[in-house]
């Protein structure tokens, strides 16, 4: 009975705090809805919480939005690289089965990088350049 306690009454602490931390960057909001958006791409039944915008009171949304400002504010991550390697894992056959929400995507984040680079290094040469493959990704 102590263990479900404890469960509830840290439920209710995350529930308190992402009320009162609704005000999520424009950034935040973007890269929160991209991921949602790819997930679902991928796979129409996927387990996301549905698209947000500041003000959004579900719980789930919230919980993701608060990963990717955390993502940018404590680990430093720019938004436009965040956002080629969502492109880029959410295309990916491996990493796309292995990256299904957004806490999963801060705490991998390294190891994304890293091997985004390598395959980046180890493609066959194209006369798109990376810059060029960059626009295309971010879908700037």
């Amino acid at each position: 009975i102590k263990e479900r306690k404890g469960k509830e009454m840290k439920l209710k602490q995350t529930k308190t705090f992402l009320s009162e931390n609704q005000n999520f960057s424009d950034e935040v909001v973007n890269l929160t809805n991209l991921l949602i958006s790819k997930m679902l791409s991928n796979d129409p039944k996927a387990k996301t919480p549905p698209f947000g915008e500041n003000g959004t009171k579900d719980p789930r949304w919230m919980k993701w939005a608060k990963e990717a400002e955390l993502l940018f504010r404590i680990d430093g991550r720019e938004p436009k690289e965040a956002t080629l390697l969502i492109h880029w894992c959410q295309d990916h056959s491996f990493w796309k089965a292995n990256n299904r929400s957004m806490a999963t995507f801060r705490r991998q984040y390294p190891q994304l990088r890293l091997k985004f680079q390598a395959e980046q290094v180890w493609q066959p040469a194209t006369k798109e350049t990376d810059e060029e493959r960059r626009k295309r990704l971010i879908g700037a």
